[in-house]
């Protein structure tokens, strides 16, 4: 090989190398995107389009999504049931329409049985809403199982008038629990 090839080779080798700068194989590009032209902002390793909560790396999946319009009627009470097998995130938001105020109590599956026979129980209180007219709530939570109830009894805080009337709570609201 004389010095003219080997200068050739040289040029082309590093001619190579500048137009590799800046690949780095199979791993992510700044802006999220995988190789394949899937997007995972959170780099949890959930593609966006299938992450219920693409910017927040530690939640991926809906357990529970609803929005309604209750009306719950006088010493009566509506809940859901849920539960995470790790940490979850629960998300609350309502707004009583017409009516007395209500309490929104977050409680162990556990306790529902106490609640429900109106005996002492004991509930989350930074994730539940006492005596209120509309609130919102977004926190995580560790695994377990849980009842969210809106109230419209004397069990909690909030009381419903004494007036013998049957003073009907509508409540609207939305609630998201997403896990891992």
């Amino acid at each position: 090989m004389n010095i003219t090839d080997r200068r050739r080779v040289l040029q082309l080798g590093a001619g190579a190398l500048v137009g590799m700068a800046g690949c780095t194989g199979d791993t992510d590009n700044q802006n999220g995107d995988r190789p394949n032209g899937q997007s995972d902002s959170d780099e949890d390793g959930v593609p966006d389009s299938q992450d219920a909560y693409p910017n927040d790396s530690r939640f991926s999946k809906q357990v529970l999504s609803k929005s309604n319009t209750w009306e719950i009627e006088e010493d009566r009470w509506r809940y859901f049931g849920f539960s995470l097998r790790g940490e979850g995130k629960l998300y609350y938001d309502f707004i009583v329409r017409e009516g007395p105020e209500i309490d929104v109590i977050l409680m162990d599956e556990s306790e529902y049985t106490h609640f429900e026979s109106q005996s002492r129980y004991n509930y989350y209180t930074k994730f539940s809403q006492l005596n209120s007219a509309g609130g919102t709530v977004e926190q995580v939570l560790p695994a377990g199982s849980y009842y969210i109830i809106f109230d419209n009894s004397e069990a909690g805080e909030a009381s419903p008038p004494t007036d013998f009337n049957n003073s009907v709570a509508t409540v609207e609201f939305d609630i998201e629990v997403g896990s891992s």
